[in-house]
């Protein structure tokens, strides 16, 4: 909320490496993730791992309906800015590639390639 991406990832990060099921760590990491995104194709293609990471949060939040249904609206509006077919062909992709982000936040992070 106060915009500093970095610390909330490191502490999202943090969260992970003490409890890996605590949906909680997802639920930030993806929202980082899709703060990195922009209108270029290896901006767009953070929403494939921001998508992934609120996927696995809302999974993961049960306890936490608010919480949980906060995700899923997320993840769905990563989904709605995924890069489209041609943009994907243009850059040599086929759907359900494996592929690893260059971007941002996600910068290493593997995912597989989606369509809009």
């Amino acid at each position: 909320q106060m915009g500093n991406q970095s610390d909330a990832m490191a502490a999202a990060k943090g969260i992970k490496a003490l409890n890996a099921e605590n949906g909680y760590a997802y639920y930030i990491m993806g929202q980082c993730y899709a703060s990195s995104a922009n209108g270029e194709f290896a901006g767009q293609a953070c929403y494939w791992a921001a998508f992934d990471m609120m996927n696995k949060a809302a999974g993961l939040l049960a306890a936490e309906p608010s919480i949980q249904e906060s995700a899923k609206k997320m993840a769905a509006s990563f989904r709605s800015a995924f890069p489209t077919k041609e943009e994907c062909f243009f850059n040599e992709l086929q759907a359900g590639a494996a592929y690893t982000i260059k971007h941002g936040f996600a910068n290493g992070v593997s995912t597989t390639v989606r369509f809009r």
